[in-house]
């Protein structure tokens, strides 16, 4: 007796997405490896700085760059070759910059805290693993739902 060819057709496309399924999440755990533990002092200040400057030209909370980042202005955050830099503000007494590394099944960047009135102030988005490292920039990255308890 021959096997359904649908039922083979349906398995066949589990497996695929499956393996799909599995090689993302090794992507996601690739690249949240490699970002960085820490970051030198003298690319930390320049990040911050760029940040600042960011923040004084756009002063709109729904403004962002994209894809080509502009190097000549932001030679520093270029370099870490987001997928985008945008002003992120919890309330009136934080404003924060987010430079997304990556998107899609996991999200990773940087967080930078350009104004707070409290100096042990964290930055929080549900569901990321925040990691301070250091003068108010915070690496954030999430863990696909397979990998959550």
């Amino acid at each position: 007796m021959k096997p359904d060819k649908k039922v083979m057709s349906a398995t066949q496309k589990i497996a695929t997405v499956l393996s799909i399924i599995v090689a993302l999440s090794v992507l996601g755990i690739i690249v949240v490896l490699s970002m960085p533990d820490s970051i030198p002092p003298d690319k930390m200040a320049r990040i911050i700085l760029e940040c600042r400057l960011f923040l004084e030209q756009q002063k709109d909370l729904d403004v962002y760059l994209g894809g080509e980042v502009n190097d000549t202005l932001y030679p520093t955050i270029s370099s870490l070759d987001p997928q985008y830099i945008a002003i992120f503000q919890h309330n009136e007494q934080h404003s924060i910059v987010n430079i997304q590394i990556t998107g899609g099944f996991s999200h990773t960047g940087l967080l930078v805290v350009l104004t707070s009135e409290n100096k042990n102030y964290v930055p929080r988005i549900s569901n990321f693993r925040i990691v301070n490292l250091g003068q108010g920039v915070f690496h954030y990255f999430e863990m696909l739902q397979i990998f959550k308890q």
